[in-house]
Order: C-alpha cells, then structure tokens, then sequence
C-alpha cells in the first residue's frame, strides 16, 4: 500500500512510497500537467510566442517534470545545449501540446 510522502504545489507533482522487501522503498510520482496543457494551448493559440523569435527571446515549450523524466530516459538532457536538436524532435513529435507556437523546429 503506498503511503503519502510529499506533494509540490508548484509543480503539481505528487510522490507516494510503498515499502518493498528489506530495505527497498519503490517512490511513485504522479503530476497533474492539465494547466501547463491549458497554458500552453492559449499561448498558442494567441500566437503571441511566435512573434518572439524575431527579437531572440522565444519559448518554444513548457516541459513537466515527469515530460523531463521520459527524455533524460531516452538519454535527452534538457539542460545541456548539444542536446538541444533531440529535445526539439522529441518535443515536437510526442509532445506537441506543450508547444507554445504552431511553427516546427529541429
């Protein structure tokens, strides 16, 4: 049965621990990402982000946590600049709801 162990407002994410056999504990974490869906779906939809680009200020996504999680799974560090092309690929392709422009970069 897992138990209660922590939640972030801020991020919506939610961490529950279950008790495993000797010393193991297994951590779930779970994470509501429906406002960043809601935000970024109004942005784009404004189409506000894409007139960034043009003064080199633009924020392509908003990336959830556990969204962070899968790519670093795959071997993509959100943080590291040479990994940038596959972050972009990976966003546009399973993750397009999180784009705050409807323009295509990789």
């Amino acid at each position: 049965m897992s138990k209660f162990f922590e939640f972030d407002p801020y991020t919506g994410m939610r961490y529950d621990t279950e008790d495993g056999d000797g010393d193991d504990i297994t951590v779930h974490a779970k994470q509501d990402v429906q406002p960043y869906i809601d935000f970024a779906t109004k942005v784009r939809n404004s189409g506000v982000a894409d007139k960034g680009i043009k003064r080199d200020i633009w924020k392509y996504a908003t990336i959830p946590t556990h969204v962070e999680l899968a790519m670093r799974d795959k071997g993509i560090n959100i943080y590291k600049k040479e990994h940038q092309k596959a972050m972009l690929k990976e966003i546009n392709t399973n993750y397009p709801h999180l784009k705050y422009t409807r323009l295509h970069h990789e």
